[in-house]
């Protein structure tokens, strides 16, 4: 998972390059401060709780996740002995991070822990 800061700032530079391009009127600075940004603890952040995935299939998986607004979801194997295929569409969620019900900005990524599926996620 991306670290706080590294997250914060990677949230931030959007809001600083679009602050930067409108810049304020005929160019010049209204203040000589920096121009204000968002960091992911700031309660104006739009934020949404991630959904509850485990039991789903990991292409059934990813369509929650994309449309709750995690862009990037990454697989894993549940079982550190299993080899996941190439295509692991069909293979079922055992586990998630963020975890169900935790509250997320836009753009968070997750890992899913998947198993085959007829393995069970014990």
């Amino acid at each position: 998972m991306i670290g706080g800061r590294v997250r914060t700032a990677l949230l931030c530079l959007p809001v600083a390059l679009v602050l930067a391009a409108c810049g304020s009127g005929g160019g010049k600075s209204a203040s000589s401060s920096p121009p204000a940004t968002t960091s992911a603890d700031d309660p104006a952040v739009a934020r949404s709780a991630v959904p509850e995935v485990k039991g789903k299939t990991f292409k059934d998986a990813i369509a929650v996740l994309n449309e709750a607004g995690i862009a990037s979801v990454r697989a894993a194997s549940f079982d550190k002995k299993a080899k996941l295929p190439t295509d692991p569409d069909g293979w079922k969620v055992c586990g998630q991070d963020p975890a169900a019900g935790s509250q997320i900005t836009a753009g968070t990524a997750a890992e899913l822990l998947l198993a085959a599926p007829s393995a069970a996620c014990a």
